[in-house]
């Protein structure tokens, strides 16, 4: 149908006055002969389907429609005062349809002065995200020296600019969504599957960094043993009671009889109690035993927080739009599938 409106708007200067949702008043639609002018005038109601502002593309798409009249392609559509844009967004930017990326770059700022680099750029990716900037490119070239530094072998800005990208794909994954439909001017099918273990090793490369510390002027990588040490006598009394009793429950999983201890437990407490250092210094009791472990959270915000933390939607692939039909899809071989068997906890196996 847009299409069809797009050759009737190239081929009849009356539908060229018109924007898309003006011409149904004045055309009728068939699939085969296509727009044709209404012989008799009636009363017609127009509508045209919504757009989520999560889907950039179509919502971009969408202003465009209803603001501009006589589009006779979709280059049309992107070309504002002579000017041809890469995207639908940049060209409702140009326009002033789509609103200024001012909060979000100071929002940035801040995160930028407050946060390492892995957490940086996994907070870019969440704005990205939950937030949707209008112009995602402007804010990506404003903080590259963050998202990647300069690097002798590639110190160009289009070399660090997809190894950015990659990067940021790589935390989009959590949600479930990619580059282009977060507003990136990058082609559809654009992949970071060959990337995927390096990214993984930096980022435990990184984390391992932010162990170190100084001992009379020389640099020392502590031992996941002497972080949990210390963050062990850190606890209060109730979070030491709830300590104990799931590093039990991880490090002795049967009773004397054979049967398996209680291994399901809810943790609650108002904000500020300390739960995300609880949680915490589980995860360093468990990585100083050499086990592995899945950290997840609901929001990415929360997975944030949590050492090695995902969201629970990207480590057990859950549908953004949970129904009563959609399960997990999680292939065998997949590395999710490998993650989750990794982490069991099974003294039998």
């Amino acid at each position: 149908m847009l299409t069809d409106f797009f050759k009737l708007c190239a081929e009849d200067a009356e539908a060229r006055k018109y924007c898309y949702q003006e011409v149904a008043l004045h055309y009728a639609y068939s699939k085969k002969k296509g727009w044709k002018k209404r012989k008799r005038q009636r009363k017609t109601l127009v509508r045209v389907q919504s757009v989520l502002p999560r889907d950039r593309v179509g919502f971009a798409l969408r202003l465009l429609l209803l603001t501009r009249p006589g589009p006779t392609s979709y280059q049309w559509l992107r070309t504002v005062n002579g000017v041809e844009h890469n995207t639908f967004a940049q060209a409702a930017i140009a326009l002033n349809l789509m609103e200024s990326d001012s909060l979000w770059l100071r929002t940035l700022q801040d995160a930028s002065n407050d946060y390492k680099d892995k957490q940086f750029r996994r907070f870019f990716a969440q704005l990205m995200f939950h937030s949707l900037p209008s112009n995602p490119e402007a804010l990506l070239a404003a903080f590259i020296d963050r998202l990647c530094p300069v690097r002798t072998d590639a110190p160009d800005f289009a070399s660090r600019r997809r190894r950015a990208l990659i990067r940021i794909a790589y935390y989009l994954q959590e949600y479930n969504v990619t580059l282009y439909e977060v507003g990136f001017d990058v082609p559809r099918d654009f992949s970071i599957a060959e990337h995927i273990e390096d990214l993984q090793r930096q980022d435990d490369e990184e984390e391992q960094q932010m162990l170190t510390v100084l001992e009379n002027g020389v640099p020392r990588r502590r031992t996941w043993q002497e972080v949990a040490k210390t963050e062990r006598a850190k606890l209060n009394h109730d979070q030491t009671a709830v300590f104990e009793r799931i590093a039990d429950a991880i490090d002795n999983p049967l009773n004397a009889d054979g049967s398996r201890k209680q291994t399901l437990f809810f943790v609650t407490g108002q904000g500020g109690t300390g739960k995300t250092f609880l949680f915490n210094s589980l995860i360093s009791h468990i990585r100083s035993s050499n086990k592995t472990y899945l950290g997840t959270a609901s929001t990415g915000i929360a997975a944030l927080l949590l050492r090695g933390g995902r969201t629970a939607h990207s480590t057990f692939r859950i549908a953004n739009d949970l129904t009563e039909e959609n399960t997990p899809t999680i292939n065998f071989e997949s590395r999710y599938a490998e993650a989750i068997r990794n982490a069991r906890h099974d003294p039998d196996r």
